[in-house]
């Protein structure tokens, strides 16, 4: 599910969890587990996060919240959260490599680097849970608050739509627009640069700059955004929102 290769102290963890690398327990278990290994290994500097070459993340696996009904939710919410928040403070730096669509919780894992570089080119980013007809999780909302502040953020979460890379841009969702066969090179090289500071020194300004966010988020009721995910009015949202999707994938590839 996660690929990782080290090189020369920079760790690149590459999701390969079917062709959209959507998130269910089982891949955001696996990313905690991994990302809690980066940060008890001293050999390791520095860390990026990138996709598969084509997708980056579709976000969460909705066929499997459908199928697995609210005992599912109550096991993947705090998976979800779990593993956004030791991503957004792991005490060393990330950066994160989006080579394609970053969708919902694709781009919010994005968002959880301390720099985000993407590929030019037709991929896309957003966040489309609303639309779907979820809420967010208090780590999820709160990641995406210390990246962008208040307005900014109501406004990416009240439109619940998409955007292209030139937008993405411009609108501080990433951090800049590198050509796909650079983005790797790059986001190492930035890693890379990262860890030159002096690691004790990093993480714990790390931990003063983003601990408010992640105490802000505890005060946050998850139980119930847990009942509206699991409510009849949001399966049935789920259930319309997949429909539409493979309609629309159907017509594109006939």
């Amino acid at each position: 599910m996660i690929d990782r290769q080290d090189t020369d102290g920079i760790a690149v963890l590459h999701l390969r969890h079917g062709k959209a690398n959507a998130f269910d327990i089982e891949l955001l278990e696996h990313l905690d587990s991994v990302l809690v290994e980066l940060s008890e290994d001293e050999s390791v500097r520095a860390a990026v996060v990138t996709g598969n070459g084509r997708m980056f993340s579709a976000g969460v696996d909705l066929l499997r919240v459908q199928e697995g009904g609210s005992d599912y939710l109550e096991r993947f919410l705090p998976a979800l959260s779990r593993a956004l928040d030791t991503l957004f403070l792991l005490p060393l730096p990330v950066v994160a490599a989006v080579d394609g669509h970053a969708i919902a919780g694709g781009l919010i894992v994005a968002m959880s680097a301390d720099r985000v570089l993407m590929a030019r080119g037709e991929g896309k980013v957003g966040l489309t849970e609303l639309r779907v007809g979820v809420p967010f999780p208090g780590v999820p909302l709160e990641v995406v608050r210390h990246r962008l502040g208040n307005l900014a953020t109501e406004a990416l979460v009240f439109e619940a739509g998409l955007v292209g890379a030139a937008e993405a841009e411009q609108r501080k969702l990433v951090d800049r627009l590198v050509s796909p066969e650079d983005l790797l090179p790059a986001a190492i090289a930035d890693a890379r640069a990262l860890a030159e500071l002096p690691r004790p020194a990093f993480a714990l300004t790390k931990q003063q700059l983003r601990a408010g966010a992640m105490a802000g988020a505890a005060d946050q009721d998850d139980e119930a955004v847990l009942a509206l995910w699991s409510s009849p009015e949001a399966q049935a949202a789920i259930s319309k929102f997949l429909a539409h999707t493979v309609r629309k994938r159907s017509t594109r590839d006939s």
